[in-house]
């Protein structure tokens, strides 16, 4: 599926040179089949038509440390994080490729916040498929 998802991209880059969430879905797609050199090629367009996209951001930076460039990546992971605050995935991400430099109280501060993101999301698809329950009522109280 993989094969058949970019070349659909190819087919859609052709036909709109300047659309920068196809270069990012492209780039996606090579990161996906652990070919990384032409993934950053593709972050690297969708970034020069739009800068502010966090997941081409995260994406070059991920495609840079499967490179094992993680120093190269860092900025990359910090940026994406800048623009999306609320990205579990993008924090933890960070935390890796700073665990990777060495940076060990930057990468517990970013799996952290990671986490924490992971369980406020759980927390949300909880109450969105259970309902939210009401508060307890205190002892001694009547309804």
């Amino acid at each position: 599926m993989l094969e058949e998802a970019g070349r659909e991209f190819d087919a859609e880059m052709a036909i709109t040179p300047n659309e920068p969430w196809t270069y990012e879905n492209r780039g996606t797609v090579y990161l996906a089949q652990d070919n990384p050199d032409p993934a950053i090629e593709m972050f690297l367009k969708a970034l020069a038509l739009d800068p502010k996209m966090p997941l081409s951001l995260a994406g070059l930076g991920k495609a840079y440390v499967r490179k094992g460039q993680v120093k190269e990546a860092v900025p990359y992971l910090e940026r994406a994080v800048a623009l999306q605050p609320d990205s579990a995935n993008i924090h933890y991400q960070l935390g890796q490729a700073y665990l990777k430099t060495g940076r060990r109280a930057e990468a517990k501060k970013e799996m952290d916040e990671a986490g924490r993101l992971q369980a406020e999301a759980r927390g949300k698809q909880e109450e969105k498929i259970s309902g939210k329950l009401p508060a307890p009522e205190a002892p001694g109280q009547q309804p």
